[in-house]
């Protein structure tokens, strides 16, 4: 992510030649969504961390694909 001006982007690369650049739209403690409406696919990519599991959205207005990442390792007590 980088902040440009008074807002952040999120840089996608490795996909295309060129980075892609989607505008955050919606933040906060748990997740976020960022926009490039220009873009073919994805539209809109949104990250939702719930405990120990981040889910990755990716859509447009027809389809979407999800990703689940889990903590390696597991839960952990200290004591």
């Amino acid at each position: 992510m980088q902040k440009v001006e008074d807002h952040w982007k999120l840089k996608v690369e490795g996909v295309h030649d060129d980075v892609v650049d989607f505008l955050i739209t919606e933040i906060n403690s748990t997740s976020f969504s960022a926009e490039n409406k220009q873009n073919d696919f994805p539209k809109v990519i949104t990250y939702k961390l719930k405990a120990e599991i981040l889910k990755a959205n990716i859509a447009d207005d027809k389809n979407a694909i999800d990703f689940i990442f889990e903590k390696e390792g597991g839960f952990t007590t200290t004591e």
